[in-house]
């Protein structure tokens, strides 16, 4: 008996000496130059340290790092925004605590994700599609930077060809699927064109530019596009020397080549840089006034004057975003929400759904509607705030406030009146915007 007594002794004193030993290191911690971690530089290649740091210290590291850095204010090659008013990180400090991945959470923040949506489609002259008054916006989206924009626009692009391709061979989704779709591009094209060749399975017709110009002949088109061509993008403001390439040249030569040989190429203008610049300059129609531009994209965090890793694209109409159903005997359902959106993932809305997902799968109800449906709050949780106020005014002394003269005291609370008749509202959420990611931006 006395030598387990003696062992759970020793063990109580080691654990002791060890809780001791961690508050001394927390301590130190937080004065991160008096600590053993300022002498210890943080392996990338190490586990979980057994002890942590204060919150204090991590930030000391991480700053230290970020000064190592190429500063930013001098990064002329990716035409990134970096200097934003105090209202603008106020606001993005505010999007740190939101999750766009429920459109039911946060309605408010959709409608004015949409509404900017609808600016920049009008701004690039899109028309009107015929169900705009079923959904109230532009087939469109907000993206991570233009490579995600890209890749959405490639992802359309190839899903269109699938079908027309299907229905021109005779053949079904699943032999089409075996084909190597190609893309006309030239060889100026940013990286994120790069990333959709390698991932999804898209051969690049790569054409060179024009030397002094530095921008697409359209006599090559010609020659590149073929049967497997999904489409030919142009990009308006390449990363070398900010070019054009001429897009009012090239959709005649599109619908040329599509007329005598009974394809079905479109244009996605790749206006990464440009997309915010063209529309105010004296240039020849190079949007959606072209008929053969289905799509355009560009960067909001060059010369949109927004934040890192923001970026939008806009389709001329939604039939071109339908998805090939690969197993159409799934069926999600109407438990929850989950928006449907063209989005790689859950993250900026877009109600894009068929009329059909829209039946099956339907939009919360509006205020208005709420307010039809529950007229009044029951009165149990009438008297239930009715006796909360009491219990705080029971609670609490009165709070004098400022007076005029000659009027007595009065209090905040004492003019809490109870609210017989609450009425149910849609709650509204938070501002949306976009999260500054770390990482290269596109």
């Amino acid at each position: 008996m006395s030598t387990l007594v003696q062992e759970l002794r020793q063990e109580v004193a080691s654990l002791r000496d060890e809780l001791e030993h961690a508050r001394q290191a927390s301590d130190s911690s937080y004065y991160y130059y008096y600590s053993k971690a300022a002498l210890e530089a943080p392996s990338a290649v190490a586990g979980i340290p057994p002890r942590g740091m204060s919150s204090k210290a991590v930030r000391t590291i991480i700053e230290n790092s970020h000064a190592i850095d190429f500063n930013q204010k001098l990064n002329t090659s990716s035409y990134v925004n970096v200097e934003f008013e105090e209202d603008e990180e106020a606001i993005a400090m505010m999007g740190l605590r939101i999750n766009l991945a429920d459109q039911t959470v946060y309605p408010r923040s959709y409608e004015l994700h949409d509404a900017v949506v609808n600016m920049i489609a009008r701004l690039w002259h899109c028309p009107e599609p015929e169900d705009f008054e079923e959904y109230h916006v532009f087939p469109g989206a907000g993206t991570v930077g233009s490579t995600e924009a890209c890749l959405l626009a490639g992802l359309a692009l190839k899903f269109r060809w699938r079908r027309w391709c299907a229905a021109r061979t005779g053949k079904s989704i699943e032999a089409v699927r075996g084909e190597l779709p190609n893309l006309v591009v030239s060889s100026c094209f940013q990286a994120a064109w790069e990333k959709l060749f390698r991932y999804l399975d898209i051969e690049p017709r790569l054409i060179t530019p024009r030397n002094g110009t530095f921008t697409v002949d359209p006599g090559q088109i010609r020659e590149a596009v073929d049967e497997r061509t999904i489409g030919v993008v142009c990009i308006m403001g390449n990363h070398y020397g900010g070019h054009y390439d001429p897009v009012w040249e090239i959709s005649p030569l599109v619908e040329e080549i599509n007329r005598e040989r009974g394809l079905q190429v479109g244009i996605h203008v790749d206006a990464a840089s440009g997309g915010f610049i063209a529309p105010f300059q004296d240039l020849p129609p190079w949007d959606f006034r072209l008929p053969n531009v289905l799509s355009i994209s560009a960067s909001g965090h060059k010369y949109g004057e927004s934040c890192c890793g923001t970026g939008w694209i806009v389709w001329r109409q939604r039939a071109d975003l339908k998805v090939d159903p690969v197993r159409p005997d799934i069926d999600i359902p109407p438990v929850r929400q989950i928006p449907q959106t063209p989005a790689l993932v859950f993250r900026l809305p877009l109600r894009l759904q068929t009329a059909d997902h829209a039946r099956r799968q339907p939009r919360g109800p509006t205020t208005q509607e709420l307010r039809q449906r529950f007229p009044e709050v029951p009165a149990r949780y009438s008297q239930q705030i009715q006796r909360r106020q009491r219990r705080v005014q029971q609670a609490r002394p009165p709070r004098e406030t400022r007076q005029d003269p000659g009027r007595e005291p009065d209090t905040i609370l004492s003019r809490a009146t109870p609210i017989p008749n609450l009425r149910p509202t849609h709650r509204a959420g938070p501002i949306p915007v976009r999260i500054v990611r770390s990482g290269p931006c596109p």
